[in-house]
């Protein structure tokens, strides 16, 4: 990255963590920005780039955390496992963030994974761009919530998944096995969309 880059990099870095810092218990997170800072101006590159490396991967986990909290709970008759979730580094997958969540009723299971900065958008995308792709390969172009889904359901084996981009940069999708269809569309109604786009 060139030198000016780089500074204007840490910059906005520091002060869009430093705005951030009383919601996101950024302490650590600012004084990792300001020690790249003050080791960039010394020329000490490498500790430069470990910190904001570091800075980055929490950053990337507290976003994980606030998307944690907007996976739905059961519905009736349904229970759910604890969410996971997972990180990448900037250099892997783009620096991907992903959660999920697993539901049971009775045979039946759903899962909903929700992945910022996926490798898998970009194709997506792609695929919402053209409803002929989309019919193509079995799936249906509909509106769940405002949001324009991509559903795909087997009436034979009751079996399917949704999936919906949010703002461009989030992927959701929620996929059943023995369920009826139904029971995936309303999983997927039942996020909250606008508060998933203000993660981004």
């Amino acid at each position: 990255m060139h030198p000016r880059a780089l500074t204007r990099f840490i910059a906005t870095a520091l002060v869009a963590v430093t705005f951030a810092a009383s919601a996101l218990k950024a302490d650590e997170i600012t004084d990792l920005l300001k020690k790249a800072s003050t080791d960039y101006e010394s020329g000490n590159y490498s500790e430069a780039i470990t910190s904001l490396d570091y800075a980055g991967q929490l950053i990337r986990q507290k976003k994980g955390e606030a998307m944690l909290k907007l996976l739905p709970d059961a519905q009736k008759g349904w229970t759910a496992e604890e969410p996971t979730s997972e990180s990448t580094s900037g250099t892997m997958l783009g620096g991907m963030v992903a959660v999920q969540r697993h539901y049971k009723k009775d045979d039946s299971s759903l899962t909903i994974k929700i992945q910022s900065d996926s490798p898998m958008l970009a194709g997506m995308l792609g695929l919402f761009s053209n409803p002929m792709l989309i019919t193509g390969s079995g799936g249906k172009l509909e509106t769940i919530k405002g949001q324009k889904a991509v559903v795909k359901y087997d009436a034979n084996n009751k079996s399917g998944e949704v999936n919906i981009v949010v703002g461009g940069k989030i992927l959701v999708t929620i996929e059943g096995s023995d369920v009826p269809r139904d029971a995936l569309t309303a999983y997927a109604g039942s996020i909250d969309f606008a508060k998933l786009s203000s993660t981004q």
